[in-house]
C-alpha cells in the first residue's frame, strides 16, 4: 500500500471551458493542437512557481503548491499567458480557476480529502477568465499578495453551502500595476455558452482563419496557400491511431490472444484500490455541476441521450453509455457501451471496462468512450468522502 501522510497545501484546479466551443466550431484536429499548446504553457508556469501536477484529464488540471503565494502568482501568470497568446482559433481561450488551502492526504503522489473536493467546487463557481479563491488561501499569503483579493460578489448562498468565505483574485489589476501593461479582457460569457469570438490579426486575410471542416479540405489545397498541411496530417494520423487502438481493445478474446500485448498493465484492474466505507458518498464533477451518490441517491446514468443524468457530447460515447451505482456500501461503474469506459485511479493507473462493471476507488477519473490525453475526451472527476 502507498504510504499515507498529511500535508498543508494550496491546491489549484484549472479548467479550459473554451475547448467545447473550439471543438464544435473547428473540429477535433484544431482542438487537439489547441489543448496541447495550452497545457504546455500552463505547465511551464506551474514549474516556474514550484507547483506539482496531481492529475491532468482532458482539459482540466489539478496542481498543488507548498506556498500559497506561489499558487496565487501562478494563477495570475496562467491567466495572463492564455489571454495574451494567439492560439489561432476562432474562439478566444479562457481559463476558470479555483484555489483552496488546507490539510491534504497524500498517497502515491496523489491527493485526497475535503480540500480536493472544495477546490473542484471553486472552479465550477468561477466564470471564464476568473480566479476564485477561499479565505484559507488569503490568510496564508503575504501582505503584497493578499491585497489582490476582493470578496466574490453574489456568493452568499455558495459560501453557506461550502462553509468558506470566497474571494475574487484580481489578476488583471495585479499585472497592470506591476508592469503597466493592459491585459486583454474577455467579455463575461453566459453560463450557457462560454464562446467569445476573437477578431483575426489585422495583417492576415480573414479567409485564412476560416473553419476547416475536414482534413481532406486541407490536403486538397496547395502548400503555398496552406503551409500547415503537414501539421494537419500529423494530427489526423494521431486520431487514426487512437481509433485503431480502441478497435483493437474491442477485439474478440481469440484475436486478443493472438495479438502481442504491448501494455498488459492497462488491461489489469489496479490492485491498490480500496472499497469506500458504507457511510461514504461519491462526488462527481461534471462541467459546472457536482453530482452526489450515496445510500439515498443510488444511481446515475451517462450517455448521449438527453434522458441521461449526464449528457455526453463526445462522439465515441453511446446513447446509454454507462451507469454508476451505489451497492452494499461501495460504488460501481457499469459499462453498457460499444467503445467501453476508461477508469483511472488516484495513481493514474488505467482500467478499461467494456460491457462489465468495476468497483470505483477513493478518487480518480472516468472517461467514457476514449482514454484521457485525447482532445475529444470528456472526463468526469470523482472523489469518495467518508462520514
Amino acid at each position: 500500500m502507498p504510504e499515507l501522510n498529511s500535508q498543508d497545501l494550496t491546491l489549484m484546479f484549472v479548467d479550459i471551458p473554451t475547448v467545447s466551443a473550439i471543438r464544435d466550431m473547428e473540429g477535433e484536429l484544431v482542438v487537439r493542437e489547441f489543448v496541447d499548446k495550452c497545457l504546455a504553457l500552463l505547465s511551464d508556469v506551474r514549474v516556474k512557481h514550484h507547483g506539482e501536477l496531481i492529475r491532468s484529464v482532458g482539459s482540466t488540471l489539478l496542481c498543488s503548491f507548498e506556498n500559497a503565494d506561489g499558487a496565487v502568482l501562478a494563477a495570475c501568470d496562467m491567466q495572463r499567458i492564455v489571454a495574451e497568446t494567439d492560439f489561432r482559433t476562432i474562439t478566444r481561450a479562457t481559463l476558470r480557476m479555483g484555489l483552496h488551502s488546507g490539510p491534504v492526504t497524500v498517497r502515491g503522489g496523489s491527493c485526497t480529502g475535503e480540500v480536493v473536493t472544495t477546490t473542484a467546487r471553486m472552479v465550477t463557481i468561477a466564470k471564464p477568465g476568473q480566479v476564485v479563491s477561499t479565505e484559507q488561501v488569503r490568510t496564508r499569503t503575504s501582505a503584497a499578495v493578499s491585497k489582490w483579493f476582493t470578496s466574490l460578489a453574489g456568493s452568499e448562498t455558495m459560501e453557506k453551502r461550502l462553509r468558506v468565505k470566497l474571494f475574487d483574485v484580481g489578476w488583471r489589476e495585479r499585472l497592470t500595476a506591476d508592469t503597466g501593461a493592459e491585459v486583454p479582457v474577455v467579455q463575461a460569457a453566459s453560463r450557457t455558452s462560454d464562446t467569445v469570438l476573437a477578431p483575426p490579426p489585422q495583417d492576415v486575410p480573414y479567409d485564412q482563419h476560416s473553419k476547416r471542416d475536414t482534413v481532406k479540405q486541407e490536403w486538397d489545397t496547395n502548400e503555398e496557400n496552406h503551409p500547415d498541411w503537414r501539421a494537419a496530417s500529423r494530427r489526423h494520423n494521431a486520431v487514426r491511431e487512437m481509433q485503431e487502438r480502441m478497435a483493437a481493445q474491442r477485439a474478440t478474446p481469440t484475436q486478443q490472444a493472438a495479438a502481442p500485448v504491448s501494455n498488459a498493465e492497462k488491461t489489469m484492474p489496479p490492485t491498490t484500490w480500496e472499497p469506500p466505507a458504507s457511510s461514504s458518498r461519491l462526488c462527481l464533477i461534471w462541467r459546472e455541476k457536482v453530482l452526489v451518490l450515496d445510500a439515498k441517491n443510488t444511481s446515475l446514468t451517462m450517455g448521449r441521450e438527453e434522458s441521461n443524468d449526464i449528457v455526453l457530447q463526445v462522439t465515441t460515447a453511446s446513447r446509454r453509455h454507462a451507469e454508476i451505482r451505489y451497492r452494499n456500501g461501495a460504488f460501481y461503474l457499469i459499462d453498457r457501451s460499444a467503445n467501453g469506459t476508461f477508469v483511472y485511479d488516484e495513481t493514474g493507473r488505467e482500467l478499461y471496462v467494456e460491457e462489465a462493471e468495476c468497483k470505483l476507488g477513493s478518487s480518480g477519473a472516468i472517461c467514457p468512450g476514449c482514454p484521457q490525453g485525447q482532445a475529444e475526451c470528456e472526463a468526469l472527476l470523482f472523489w469518495v468522502q467518508g462520514k
